[in-house]
């Protein structure tokens, strides 16, 4: 009597049954992962995206539209997404007279870079998350004023501007000496 499965075809069939076997136990199990824990969740750029945004707003009734700054629906920056700090310094630059026509003034709204609004809706030009959890946005006002960056801070789960800046270099910065116009 011959046994099934010895000599060299036997050996083989063996072989090739186990390791389909091996290989269809395979595909059903969970692959190991490391994974690095990051004490900096990452950041819903899209949230910062909107919370900046707000920054401006249309005139109701306008035609066409006027955009202007979130401080024209309340005082004291209270409609705006701005952290505490920022609303102390654009109070500290209005109070110096900042926007005004006359010397040390700039004749524009820092946030607008007007003195009239803008007459074209300002739009977001990028969002970028960095290392910090922070997201900066910047938004075209329109022509002729410099871009705006807004760099967004989650604060307890609202997105809040920690620093403004119009324009670039080492004055474009709220918190600068005397802040680009």
């Amino acid at each position: 009597m011959k046994r099934t499965g010895s000599g060299p075809k036997g050996h083989l069939r063996i072989l090739i049954w186990a390791m389909s076997v091996v290989a269809l136990a395979g595909c059903g199990a969970g692959t190991p992962t490391t994974s690095v824990s990051s004490s900096t969740p990452t950041p819903d750029v899209a949230a910062a995206r909107t919370a900046a945004m707000t920054i401006f707003f249309a005139l109701p009734g306008q035609t066409p539209e006027v955009w202007v700054p979130c401080s024209s629906r309340a005082s004291d920056f209270a409609d705006c997404p701005f952290s505490a700090a920022v609303k102390a310094r654009l109070a500290e630059l209005s109070s110096k007279g900042f926007g005004s026509d006359v010397p040390p003034g700039c004749g524009e709204d820092y946030i607008t870079g007007t003195q009239n609004g803008l007459n074209t809706a300002p739009h977001v030009l990028s969002a970028v998350a960095n290392a910090t959890g922070n997201v900066t946005v910047v938004i075209r006002r329109g022509s002729p004023p410099p871009d705006f960056t807004a760099t967004m801070t989650n604060e307890s789960g609202t997105w809040l501007a920690s620093d403004l800046a119009s324009g670039t270099g080492p004055a474009a910065s709220i918190f600068s000496t005397k802040p680009n116009c």
